[in-house]
């Protein structure tokens, strides 16, 4: 990793049930919905519905997804 290298990144509203130092990244990704951007590229980090279809029930669908 350049130690150079940085990113500009801004948090417009996370809904999220903790926050702990050691494990941010951790407990951002699992927040129930985020939007914000990096590098001027914005993004919508949110929980998936939960629906009664197989591919649920077989928990095949991914618990979040992240659009740009």
């Amino acid at each position: 990793m350049n130690p150079g290298l940085s990113y500009n990144v801004d948090v417009i509203n996370m809904e999220m049930d903790r926050l702990r130092q050691q494990w941010m990244l951790y407990d951002m990704l699992n927040s129930r919905n985020a939007t914000g951007s990096i590098d001027n590229a914005l993004f919508s980090l949110h929980t998936r519905p939960s629906d009664n279809s197989n591919d649920a029930k077989k928990n095949l669908v991914r618990p979040f997804s992240i659009t740009t």
